[in-house]
């Protein structure tokens, strides 16, 4: 059996414990519901996930996941007839919104 010392980042008596974990991800699928999403705060077997969609009307919804370890996913439906440079030019966006210096 392995044991975490007491006092190691992400256990419940270190900094950045499971209370801190729990209010950050909180936090996070507050902002993105005050932005438009419906986010969703989840707990599979003690690992934190949000699943957010932004509803759009006449099209396929928008999902967010993030999760506590970092990892975000967004997932999109493009238009299928949409032109290279369409395609390219929303992934260019995204790409520089999430590369780009911390606002």
């Amino acid at each position: 059996m392995t044991t975490t010392p007491p006092g190691t980042p992400g256990t419940p008596a270190g900094p950045g414990g499971r209370a801190e974990t729990i209010a950050r991800m909180r936090a996070i699928a507050a902002g993105l519901h005050a932005f438009g999403l419906d986010a969703r705060l989840h707990d599979t077997r003690g690992v934190l996930d949000i699943t957010a969609t932004a509803c759009r009307p006449g099209t396929k919804d928008i999902q967010v996941i993030c999760d506590d370890d970092g990892y975000v996913t967004i997932s999109y439906w493009n238009d299928p007839g949409a032109t290279p440079a369409q395609v390219t030019g929303v992934i260019s966006l995204i790409l520089a919104a999430i590369t780009g210096p911390p606002s």
